[in-house]
Formats: structure tokens, C-alpha cells, sequence
């Protein structure tokens, strides 16, 4: 069994100014997992689950790296948004 599943996920076109990605890591064994996060400079909000924790959410601003532990049985999602979207880019 693979300890950890990924799956990434494209946006529709309507939020392809706001998202490049929608992603998904699910441990699915009955062991906690250890994982190291590596920066892209950008902003990660993620939303997680499991039978021990019904809901959490975590905002982290992608300039270091970090470990995370990924309990038995949790399932994390998060939006991969851009470094900076081009709605932004017109207002500047």
C-alpha cells in the first residue's frame, strides 16, 4: 500500500485567474506519517479531516519549509493558488 495518496486536480476556467490547482493528500493507513513541506512562496491554505480531528484549517506564507505529521486516517485538501493573479496585476 502507498502511504500516502496524492491527487491534483485542475480548476474549472472561471477560477483559473484565482487557482493553478486544487490538491488532495490522504493517509489512508493506521500509522501517523511524517512529511516535510517545501516552500513555492506561495500562500497554502489547507483543510484537513480525520476520525480524531472532525475539521482543522491552516494558513502558512510558503517561505520555509516545515514537517508536518499526517495523522492515521486524514485526508488534507488545499488550493494551489498563483504568486500572484493577473486581476491583481491590473489593479497595480
Amino acid at each position: 500500500m502507498i502511504p500516502v495518496q496524492y491527487q491534483q486536480v485542475h480548476p474549472t476556467i472561471q477560477l483559473l485567474d484565482f487557482v493553478e490547482s486544487f490538491w488532495m493528500l490522504n493517509n489512508s493507513t493506521d500509522e501517523d506519517i511524517d512529511v516535510i513541506v517545501i516552500p513555492d512562496g506561495r500562500i497554502d491554505v489547507s483543510f484537513s479531516y480525520s476520525a480524531y480531528k472532525p475539521y482543522h484549517r491552516q494558513i502558512d506564507n510558503g517561505a520555509c519549509y516545515f514537517k508536518i505529521m499526517i495523522e492515521e486516517g486524514t485526508v488534507m485538501n488545499a488550493p494551489g493558488l498563483p504568486i500572484l493573479n493577473k486581476e491583481v496585476m491590473k489593479m497595480a
